[in-house]
Formats: structure tokens, C-alpha cells, sequence
């Protein structure tokens, strides 16, 4: 596999989780519309601002008689609705943003054994496990491919052989135009996609969760760190009342008189593992013809 063909079929899997991600708030948006004009009617008729919308009836079966009991059922208000409606909207977001983790770090072993097969003197000896030195120059991409596939703390181990080749990437991941700690990011979005996964996307440990980001990201100094760091990262924990991550877009306060302008929460992130994924792309192309 060539690396053209490795960033390409990244970038091909991100632009179906982007599409993904517009198409499920397209139709959250349109619910939400709809929902509150039928709010105003029922306004109109009956001046009551929030009547029951709608009852949703709740059933179980007996495996002893095969019956079907009703067991519960939920008046909800328009307002309820939306609620609901929101809050769907951020559990897909927060799946769209494990999956955009997942490809990414599919991209990185890719990259690496690419990296590896054409220049083998920069893989350290212990990823090539217990193969003779000998053998090493007639193996192909697939082998590599496979001992990449065993290296441990991914995509940190990656990361580090990465920026100790690349003095480039060391110095962009932290330092660049688009005034974004890429290393951060991504260690923040990996330990989202765990909570996401294992934990439904909220944790009680909110303080702990952030101060593990910011020493993973060697933004730690002996116990202090800049608050710009930290307050960004609860940032995604904005909801008093709850402990998810919370992705769902932020309506800006613009003063250009344009309408609908939002920070997408997601899409920014998302970004950041493309802008990530091209700067290695670019930076193995310096030492591989």
C-alpha cells in the first residue's frame, strides 16, 4: 500500500463521518422546527404554552405465558420532546467523534508500517519483535503492517517515534497557524472515546478526567498548569444539571449581523485529526521518495 492510498482512504472515512454528522443535525433541526410550530398552534387554540405533545406506551413480553403487557407509558410536552430530541443529537455526535478516533488511529499504524518498510534504520529494534536482522529487507508492507498492529499505548508510541524523526511535526504539533494544541486534542478526544465507549459519555470524575489530559499532554508542571488548558477542557462538560460531553454546537455571539452562526464543537475536532493525519503524510514525504 502506498501512502497516497493510506491518507486517501482516511479521508475518504471522514468525509462520511462529516455527512453523517450534517445529515443527523439536518433532521434534529427539523424536528425541533417542527415541533415548536406545532407548539405555537396548540398556543393559538388552546392558550395552554405546553400541552401534553404526545404519549409513548412502553411494553414486555412474559417468557412464561408469551403475553404482552403494557407496563408503562410517558406523557411528554413539546418542550420534553426537544429535550429528548437534543440530547439524541449528542449521543450520535459523541459515536461520530469515537469512530473519528478509531480511523485516525487506524491511519497512524498504517503510516507507520509504511514508514517502516521504506526506512527501516528508524523503527526501534523492539518493534520488529523476533525476527532475524537478516530477514528484515525481504519483508513486504504486510509485515510490518501486522507488527504494527502489536505495538503497545497507541497512538502515543506512534506519536513519539513521529516527532523524534520529524523535528517539524514536534515543533507544528504545538506551535502553528491555526493557533490549536493539536497534541491536546488528540489526547483529549482519546479519553472522550473511552468514556464514550465504556462509560456512556459522562464520568463523575470530571477534575481528575481533565488533569490526566493536560499530564498526558506534558502540560503539567509540578502540579501547575495554564487555565486556558483546563477550561477548555471542561468546556465540553457545559450542562450543570449533567456529566456527558457535551458536542452539540455553541450559537456564537456575533456582532456581523449574520444570522445562525455556531462554534461546531465536533466539526472542530474532527479537523483536528485531518489537520494531524496531513501534516504526517507531508512530513514522511520529506524522507520518502
Amino acid at each position: 500500500m502506498e501512502l497516497e492510498e493510506i491518507f486517501n482512504e482516511y479521508i475518504l472515512k471522514s468525509e462520511q463521518l462529516i455527512i453523517t454528522k450534517r445529515s443527523m443535525n439536518d433532521i434534529a433541526q427539523n424536528e425541533i422546527k417542527n415541533l415548536n410550530q406545532k407548539k405555537e398552534k396548540e398556543q393559538d387554540i388552546t392558550g395552554n404554552k405546553n400541552s401534553t405533545h404526545s404519549m409513548d406506551f412502553f411494553f414486555i413480553q412474559d417468557v412464561k405465558s408469551g403475553e404482552t403487557t403494557r407496563y408503562k407509558n410517558i406523557r411528554s410536552t413539546v418542550d420534553e420532546k426537544i429535550k429528548q430530541i437534543v440530547l439524541q443529537k449528542n449521543k450520535q455526535y459523541q459515536w461520530i467523534l469515537s469512530e473519528s478516533f478509531e480511523i485516525f488511529r487506524e491511519f497512524l499504524i498504517k503510516s507507520y508500517a509504511y514508514l517502516g518498510y521504506k526506512d527501516k534504520n528508524i523503527w526501534p529494534l523492539k518493534d520488529y519483535g523476533s525476527i532475524i536482522l537478516s530477514e528484515i529487507e525481504n519483508k513486504d508492507y504486510s509485515f510490518f503492517l501486522e507488527q504494527t498492529k502489536t505495538k503497545r499505548d497507541v497512538p502515543e508510541s506512534i506519536l513519539n517515534i513521529f516527532r523524534n524523526t520529524f523535528p517539524e511535526y514536534k515543533k507544528l504539533e504545538t506551535c502553528n497557524k491555526l493557533d490549536v494544541n493539536l497534541n491536546l486534542e488528540i489526547n483529549l478526544i482519546e479519553h472522550f472515546r473511552h468514556i464514550i465507549v465504556h462509560c456512556g459519555g459522562k464520568t463523575d470524575e470530571k477534575h481528575k478526567l481533565i488533569e490526566k489530559i493536560i499530564k498526558k499532554s506534558g502540560l503539567w508542571n509540578n502540579g501547575k498548569y495554564d487555565s486556558k488548558h483546563y477550561d477548555f477542557i471542561s468546556s465540553f462538560f457545559r450542562l450543570k444539571e449533567s456529566n456527558d460531553i457535551i458536542l452539540l454546537e455553541i450559537e456564537s455571539n456575533n456582532q456581523d449581523g449574520f444570522p445562525n452562526k455556531y462554534y461546531d464543537v465536533l466539526s472542530d475536532l474532527m479537523n483536528s485529526l485531518n489537520s494531524v493525519a496531513y501534516l504526517i503524510v507531508n512530513e514522511i514525504k520529506t524522507i520518502v521518495k
